[in-house]
């Protein structure tokens, strides 16, 4: 069992292959797949823009970890943050430090009642 992170689940081709690619260079890889089949999918999917064709190749990934390793890459977020109401502009961006970030520095602002905001 190993956890994952946002980061780790887009990383390289995503569906979690930067951790399994031995082709990837730094921390974090649980393992080193040779494998041109494995090599291939990840290329590919790395080369598309096509959304269902994106789809298909990530479904394609998730059968290889099925069929030949004995891992499941699952990623999941369930995150609550607690905000007043009159705080708006909040934006959640879980690569870039989730409620800390520049989207939401740079947009939030609070809004009094009875007032529009443009």
């Amino acid at each position: 069992m190993f956890r994952t992170t946002p980061w780790g689940m887009i990383m390289d081709a995503g569906v979690a292959s930067g951790y399994f690619d031995s082709r990837r260079k730094g921390g974090g890889t649980l393992a080193n797949l040779t494998d041109p089949a494995f090599h291939d999918l990840c290329d590919r999917l790395l080369a598309t823009t096509d959304p269902m064709q994106q789809a298909d190749l990530q479904q394609a990934i998730q059968r290889y970890y099925a069929e030949m390793m004995p891992a499941v890459a699952l990623c999941w977020a369930v995150n609550t943050y607690p905000v007043r109401r009159s705080w708006q502009g909040l934006t959640i961006n879980q690569i870039e430090g989730g409620l800390l970030n520049r989207q939401t520095f740079a947009g939030m602002y609070r809004s009094i009642p009875g007032h529009q905001e443009p």
